[in-house]
């Protein structure tokens, strides 16, 4: 018994040094030409290492050359059976401001390794509060938002491509 207890004592010690010692800002770059296949660039990041992740801050996102988004501060966290990206203060340009309202307070995506299948999404600004999963093996998101009435007297064309259904918005896509 004690031989066991030593072993796993051994195994958890060696995967979180592992995880400390990991180059995050390879990892990143790795991440970074990952979406750039998908023509989204970030730029004018600046990079800080946490000991089990990562921090962008005040970043820019270029989606196919045009910039779309300010974000001040984007966290990659990772441990042994979570993992968290969470995202703040979203601002979307002016040009896209009709399109959905700015700014983003918070976003979260998260994955554990009890629910492997999924991704967990939640989100909050001005637009309310919206929550949903990607499943990664199916390629599918389900997103509910619990709109404000700013949302829907500013933004009804952007609900009228979501279901209303038990009080919220349900939006499905497939990819």
């Amino acid at each position: 018994m004690k031989k066991i207890l030593k072993s796993l004592v051994y195994v958890i010690f060696f995967i979180f040094i592992s995880m400390v010692l990991l180059p995050k800002q390879e990892l990143f770059y790795f991440l970074e030409k990952k979406i750039e296949e998908k023509n989204i660039v970030i730029s004018n990041e600046q990079f800080e290492n946490k000991i089990l992740g990562f921090d962008l801050k005040y970043s820019d996102i270029y989606f196919e050359q045009i910039n779309v988004a300010n974000v001040e501060k984007l966290s990659i966290n990772t441990y042994l059976f979570y993992n968290q990206v969470s995202i703040k203060n979203v601002r979307l340009l002016d040009s896209f401001k009709s399109m959905f309202p700015t700014p983003l307070t918070n976003i979260y995506l998260t994955y554990s390794i009890l629910d492997y299948e999924n991704v967990q999404i939640e989100a909050d600004g001005i637009f309310g509060k919206l929550y949903g999963s990607i499943n990664i093996f199916d390629r599918k998101a389900i997103v509910y938002l619990e709109a404000t009435s700013s949302m829907k007297n500013s933004y009804s064309n952007v609900l009228r491509q979501m279901k209303f259904k038990d009080g919220r918005y349900v939006y499905e896509y497939k990819f």
